[in-house]
Formats: structure tokens, C-alpha cells, sequence
């Protein structure tokens, strides 16, 4: 015991002889994020959100949050909002009736701070609209 605190005291005065000064690092840069919420359906139409967190920059670029449907070997958008700036959010929805019976997905699309692109998907639903 008291050899740890002799060696405390000498690592205290050691720092303060040397002129450092002890710091905490800085915090990191705020991420700029993206957010898909549950698809759902309700009625006759497939129905998402997504959004963009407040840290983002208005100069990100656009977000874009579409639905999709899955149709052959692929996903394909079939109703999109495109929003922009920090804390920007939409809601999307599409008229499915006719469709028959389908997977559909929401998916969220942005660009960090440094213009690396990013997405997002939601759960997959599938059902039938009519």
C-alpha cells in the first residue's frame, strides 16, 4: 500500500517537472447517422419512415427514403421522399392495391460528413394488398 502511493506521488511530481499537462482526449466528430423505421402495412398501403439525425449538415447531401418492393431477382423502388438537413424526417407510402401479394422493405440512403454514401434497410413484409 504504501508503495503505491509513494509511487503515485512520484509519477504526480514527475508529470508536473516535465511541464506536461494531462488532458483528456477530444471527443469524437459527431457521426452523422441515418434511421429506418418498421414497415407496415395499413390497408391497402405499405407504409415507412426514416430520418437523419440533428448532427448532420444541412450540406450533406440529400436523404432519400424509398419503398421497395421486391420483384424478380432485385429490389425496386416504388415511391421515394427526398429530404434534407439535420434532423430531417418522412414518412412514405405507396398504394399497393393490384400488387397481388409482395415482399416490401423501407430503405434509408444519405452520405456521412465526408460524403461516404450509407443505408439503411428495415424489416421485409410480405402480404397480400388485393
Amino acid at each position: 500500500m504504501y508503495t503505491r502511493r509513494l509511487m503515485a506521488v512520484f509519477l504526480v511530481v514527475g508529470v508536473a517537472l516535465a511541464g506536461n499537462v494531462v488532458s483528456a482526449a477530444p471527443a469524437a466528430a459527431a457521426i452523422c447517422e441515418g434511421h429506418v423505421g418498421v414497415t407496415y402495412q395499413d390497408g391497402h398501403f405499405v407504409r415507412g419512415h426514416g430520418s437523419i439525425d440533428n448532427s448532420c449538415s444541412p450540406t450533406a447531401g440529400p436523404v432519400r427514403v424509398t419503398i421497395q418492393r421486391f420483384w424478380g431477382l432485385d429490389w425496386t423502388a416504388v415511391s421515394q421522399k427526398v429530404i434534407y438537413g439535420g434532423g430531417a424526417q418522412a414518412d412514405v407510402s405507396f398504394n399497393c392495391e393490384g400488387y397481388g401479394t409482395q415482399t416490401w422493405r423501407t430503405s434509408v440512403n444519405w452520405q456521412t460528413m465526408d460524403g461516404s454514401p450509407r443505408r439503411k434497410l428495415s424489416n421485409e413484409i410480405r402480404f397480400y394488398c388485393g
